[in-house]
């Protein structure tokens, strides 16, 4: 058990992702056909350095950037997300993205507004 407990504190003290202000983006509201773009940013809490792996959308219609060198101890780097709205139904809408880091960490982002239906005339 002891053993244990010491492998889980020197994970723990590896590299860490944490968000600066929670893992939501709020893309507010914005039109049928329109494409928005949010970002989020993260920390690496850890004494090691982070490096994201991979960030993965559950649809073709969110597409993520994000920085591909190693996030040192107490630095931040930016995500950002697209979202494109074409062929979406209108209303409230909520899409994931999530964040795979090099210490097998993922953290979920949620990114999430309102599609304005577009009245042609």
């Amino acid at each position: 058990m002891t053993a244990l407990s010491c492998a889980l504190t020197a994970v723990a003290a590896g590299a860490q992702l944490n968000f600066t202000r929670g893992n939501t983006i709020d893309l507010d509201s914005i039109s049928q056909g329109e494409k928005a773009r949010g970002s989020i940013t993260v920390r690496n809490d850890g004494t090691e350095p982070l490096s994201i792996v991979r960030v993965f959308a559950e649809c073709g219609c969110t597409v993520p950037e994000y920085q591909r060198t190693p996030i040192a101890p107490g630095d931040t780097s930016v995500i950002s997300v697209t979202f494109d709205s074409t062929g979406r139904s209108y209303g409230r809408f909520t899409k994931a993205v999530r964040i795979r880091t090099d210490s097998g960490q993922i953290a979920p982002v949620i990114i999430k507004g309102v599609i304005r239906k577009v009245y042609r005339k």
